[in-house]
This record gives structure tokens, C-alpha cells and sequence, in this order.
């Protein structure tokens, strides 16, 4: 342990507080690398039901693609956008020590969408579809 900075605690070579620092090559928060399982923009695309899910659902733009990323510590997996409704289909990840123990969903928000009447009304059939029959 190196010596305390003047007014703090002491620090070594593990970072603040003796944290060792996030590997980014295969640390993951899951146990295992996430996988990209299927999407779905119909209710016949959905994928077996065969894990338990749990689904991201919210208004548009808020950043449930972003938190999905975040709990899976692999930026980039689920599209992300600074413009209302470019999640258009319903996203499959799984995760788990073996990384097919629960599906994380990105679905499609509502409320505003940079998107046709007839697109937005069918990302709410299938939520609807999804959340009724899942």
C-alpha cells in the first residue's frame, strides 16, 4: 500500500479505495459474455420462450438501450440513438454465469417516435402482444 495522499486514504496500485479496476477483455458483469439471442418485429419472429425474461420498457429516448448496455458491460450491444424510436423490433440477450440463464429485452418506447403512424402502431401491437402473452 502506497502512502496516503496529504488529507485522503491510502491508495495502491489497485485504484481508489483498493478497487481493482474493470478488465474489458472477458470480465463480465454476467459471468459469461452476453449473446445477442434474436429480434423480433411480429409476434410470430418472437423466439421460443424458454429462459425467463426481463424486459426494458419505457417512453421514448430515456435510455433503456443504454441502461441494457450498461447492465451487460458491453457498450454497443443494443442500438442506442439520440433520436426518438430507432428501437423499432423487441432485442433477445442472454446472460448468466453461463450466459443462458435469463434474457435481458430492449423494447421498442413509447410516446414520441421519429416514425411513421403505421410503425409505431405495430411496435405497439407487438409490446402489447409480448407483455400479454409472455
Amino acid at each position: 500500500m502506497d502512502a496516503a495522499p496529504a488529507g485522503g486514504a491510502a491508495v495502491d496500485a489497485r485504484g481508489a479505495a483498493g478497487i481493482e479496476p474493470r478488465r474489458h477483455d472477458d470480465d463480465y458483469r454476467w459471468g459469461a459474455q452476453p449473446k445477442f439471442v434474436a429480434s423480433a418485429a411480429t409476434p410470430s419472429s418472437l423466439p421460443p420462450e424458454t429462459l425467463p425474461e426481463v424486459a426494458f420498457i419505457g417512453r421514448s429516448n430515456v435510455g433503456k438501450s443504454s441502461l441494457l448496455n450498461a447492465l451487460m458491460g458491453m457498450p454497443g450491444a443494443a442500438r442506442v440513438s439520440d433520436k426518438p424510436g430507432k428501437t423499432q423490433q423487441l432485442a433477445f440477450f442472454a446472460v448468466g454465469a453461463r450466459s443462458d440463464e435469463m434474457l435481458l429485452v430492449d423494447m421498442p418506447g413509447y410516446g414520441f417516435a421519429l416514425a411513421g403512424e403505421r410503425d409505431v402502431s405495430r411496435w405497439r401491437e407487438l409490446c402489447a402482444h409480448y407483455l400479454q402473452t409472455r
